[in-house]
């Protein structure tokens, strides 16, 4: 593989989420120091306001071509825009799937039932720092 496409679904996304920003800063350094340049598009779908405080942190430890390579989507048809922009067409079958995934993912019940809940970080979570390559 040589780039990737991050898709990011805020739905159900609030404040209980972006107080603490630690594991979005970590992951960001994570991926920019062992998987330089793989990033091919960050698909940001749905991000309400609140957001801002994440995007912020983000910013600040995020290099300038990966900021570059965020997009910010809204509205019901965003989703299906964008498995239609990945596969060439809403019809193809990967962009059906794509899209019913992300529907699956927005059904709460059943994301707390597969994962508990999402809100649950250590107290005591201390990203482990990574040398650069």
């Amino acid at each position: 593989v040589e780039t990737w496409v991050w898709i990011c679904d805020f739905e159900g996304f609030g404040l209980r989420d972006a107080i603490d920003p630690r594991f979005s800063i970590w992951l960001i350094q994570m991926l920019q120091n062992h998987y330089p340049e793989r990033l091919g598009a960050c698909i940001v779908i749905d991000a309400p306001r609140i957001f801002s405080i994440l995007w912020k942190a983000a910013k600040s430890v995020a290099a300038s071509n990966t900021l570059e390579k965020c997009i910010f989507l809204r509205g019901p048809e965003a989703r299906a825009a964008v498995a239609a922009a990945l596969f060439g067409s809403a019809e193809d079958v990967k962009a059906k799937f794509l899209v019913n995934q992300m529907e699956l993912n927005r059904d709460q019940k059943r994301v707390k039932a597969t994962w508990g809940d999402p809100h649950m970080v250590p107290s005591d979570f201390t990203p482990v720092p990574f040398a650069p390559i």
